[in-house]
């Protein structure tokens, strides 16, 4: 094992406390600018994103739903939650209800905020357990957190209601709990190669901390969940194919080999399932209607039941069959989140049109990770090309020294042997390079099985790809071989030479970032750090949701409304649709106190008799054909409308433009 040389060993205490006050005042000072802007300068902190309005929007009815004593009706979406998962709003509730003023939309912000303020902490403590060392782990800590301060757009979602910044905090966590399950892994071959009982690492503790935070990536996101999962399925093909064709040979061979008359049937879905994937995905073909994804739907839960009831009954045999990180991947990771998604269909549904969904189809994620992402590109660069030296050094040693005996130096904290030799399996399964394989999966199965490269679907990576490649990047110097090296020599000096480059080039290369034009420390301050990102995420033009905020204050706060919002159709001109979700909101927010506001669902509502009035939005206060579809759903609820009042208004024209058009809210009584 490659130690620090000895006058960095007796100084090491101070550069570490310097590069962690260092990070940590840089981190503060970003952090409350970033806040101080939201609350002082952003000027629609009333509202937010799409995304963002339609959650928070259901938050706020469940919010009413508890106060009132809907229990049920309250617990419902969180268990039915077809687009987005429940765990955010199940803080969102916790948040509003120990809040002394009630929800409100700065609130929702802030629980993302929080979550970017806990990434920091994370990256430093990630990156001490990977380093078993202070020193390296604060260089990393330092160049991974200035390189996020100064992205283009993570500190923008960090003041954003979106979930991002939830998304990088759970990925964190669950590299860091899948490198402990594959550790553990190599430490107990290491024991049985040498034939010594060595102490383990707890397993319960790993697999655990595994389950809990990859569960919690899956449920602030599905499409992160199903990345991770698809990408740890895939590396376990690539380690261990043998053990995979083995379980598949259990259980299809053998399973559904039989000639009992349900195994016909079962081939014969089977069959049906694999076509539809082949016409909708691989063929790009428009097999996206609900009674089709249904169907398959249906198909794969009969799947899925049978095979866990057939792998329950040979535990025992797949115990001798596939080793402890293969089982445990699948108990914390595929498992848990299989029975979320299959208890719901339209969560399939949802996640299948996810995947069919187009936009910047253009764009690739590998190219925009270099050119995209960061302020200044080069440091990023720099560090990924050491990080790919040190790689590339791990696999050719591998690559020539396989076959040879393991040898485990007595007192190794860390089994680093296992770099100088043994199977391409041995390293694909080796903790460092498994968990990197795991994040370049991510990207590929991104690139490759979805249109939609909006540079957003990323970023919940990137805090855990700046904390690997600075692994990477420290281990690089304790590549070259130790053994037989005499001091003096040219490999000792290269070797020292080495960990000095290691520590300071990290933090040599990143520190011009933060004094560049739009840098936290550029002239005349932070001002130019904030100037240069889009910090206000609902814009900095207060007059674009103004018709919103009228319309909101010519409704009673202590009447109880459904609403009609037909701004939500797909027809509705562009100036209407803009503004669909701050309609739902800023309507909530209005008569969350005293009164109500839901939207009308067919669904949901088979009858009025819980609302006083129905609010209709229109593009136009004259609308044939929105009118006959409210007379419609009037007369399938048996219930008379009479106007009580009309509100109109017109957006301004722009300069030299002419107006898009008028907003029309209608109000009625509601006669049962």
């Amino acid at each position: 094992m490659v130690h620090l040389p000895a006058f960095l060993m007796r100084f090491k205490i101070p550069p570490v406390l310097l590069l962690v006050a260092a990070a940590g005042w840089l981190i503060r000072l970003a952090l409350e600018q970033s806040w101080a802007n939201l609350v002082e300068v952003c000027p629609n902190t009333d509202v937010l994103s799409w995304d963002a309005n339609l959650r928070l929007q259901v938050v706020l009815d469940q919010y009413q739903d508890f106060r009132d004593g809907h229990w049920a009706r309250a617990v419902l979406p969180l268990f039915d939650a077809p687009t987005w998962p429940p765990l955010r709003g199940v803080i969102a509730l916790i948040v509003f209800a120990v809040s002394p003023g009630g929800p409100n939309t700065l609130l929702d912000v802030s629980i993302s905020f929080v979550f970017y303020v806990l990434v920091f902490p994370s990256m430093l403590l990630i990156a001490f357990e990977l380093t078993r060392d202070w020193l390296r782990a604060a260089v990393i800590f330092f160049f991974a957190s200035v390189l996020v301060i100064q992205s283009q757009h993570l500190p923008v979602f960090g003041v954003s209601a979106m979930l991002e910044s939830q998304g990088m905090f759970f990925t964190l966590w669950t590299l860091f709990f899948l490198h402990k399950v594959y550790e553990r892994h190599e430490y107990r071959e290491a024991s049985i190669i040498v034939r010594e009982r060595r102490d383990l690492p707890g397993k319960r503790r790993f697999v655990w901390g595994l389950l809990i935070f990859s569960q919690g990536l899956f449920h602030t996101k599905y499409p992160y969940g199903v990345m991770l999962i698809l990408a740890v399925v895939a590396l376990e093909l690539i380690r261990n194919p043998g053990q995979i064709i083995d379980l598949l040979n259990l259980c299809f061979a053998r399973h559904y080999g039989g000639r009992a008359w349900y195994h016909y049937v079962l081939n014969g879905l089977k069959l049906l399932a694999i076509a539809y994937f082949v016409i909708a995905f691989a063929m790009k073909s428009e097999g996206s209607s609900k009674s089709v994804k249904y169907a398959l739907y249906a198909v794969v839960l009969i799947f899925f039941l049978d095979l866990q009831i057939y792998l329950y009954q040979y535990r025992n045999a797949l115990r001798r069959l596939i080793d402890g990180v293969t089982r445990h991947v699948y108990l914390a990771v595929v498992f848990p989140a299989a029975v979320w998604m299959l208890s719901q269909p339209d969560r399939v549904s949802s996640i299948l049109g996810t995947q069919q969904h187009v936009q910047d189809a253009s764009r690739s994620f590998f190219s925009s990770i270099f050119t995209d992402v960061f302020d200044d590109p080069l440091p990023f660069m720099i560090l990924l090309a050491c990080a790919l030296a040190a790689m590339a050094i791990v696999f050719l040693r591998t690559l020539f020294l396989r076959g040879r005996p393991v040898e485990l130096p007595p007192g190794t904290s860390l089994p680093d042997s296992f770099d100088a030799s043994g199977t391409l399996s041995d390293l694909i399964g080796r903790p460092m390079v498994a968990v990197t394989l795991i994040l370049v999966l991510q990207f590929a199965i991104l690139e490759i099985l979805t249109g939609n490269k909006q540079l957003r679907h990323i970023f919940h990576l990137i805090p855990g790809i700046l904390v690997f490649i600075g692994a990477w990047t420290m281990r690089l110097p304790r590549l070259i071989p130790e053994s037989g090296v005499k001091n003096g020599g040219v490999l000792y000096w290269l070797r020292r030479a080495g960990v000095l480059t290691a520590l300071i080039v990290p933090v040599a290369i990143v520190l011009p970032v933060l004094f560049r034009p739009g840098g936290l420390m550029a002239a005349p301050g932070a001002s130019e750090y904030l100037a240069s990102r889009p910090m206000c995420f609902t814009g900095p033009d207060r007059a674009s949701y103004e018709p919103v905020r009228w319309m909101a204050l010519r409704v009673d706060p202590d009447r109880r409304y459904v609403l009609i919002n037909s701004f939500h159709d797909l027809a509705t001109p562009v100036h209407a649709r803009y503004l669909a979700s701050e309609f739902d909101v800023l309507l909530r927010m209005r008569t969350l106190e005293r009164g109500a506001v839901r939207n009308d669902s067919k669904y949901r509502w088979k009858s009025w008799e819980e609302f006083d009035r129905v609010l209709f939005l229109t593009p136009g206060c004259v609308d044939v054909v929105r009118d006959t579809l409210l007379k419609q759903r009037a007369a399938e609820l048996d219930v008379k409308l009479t106007l009580a009042g009309r509100h109109s208004y017109t957006i301004p024209a722009p300069p030299g433009g002419v107006s898009p058009g008028a907003l029309c809210m209608r109000e009625y009584r509601i006669i049962q």
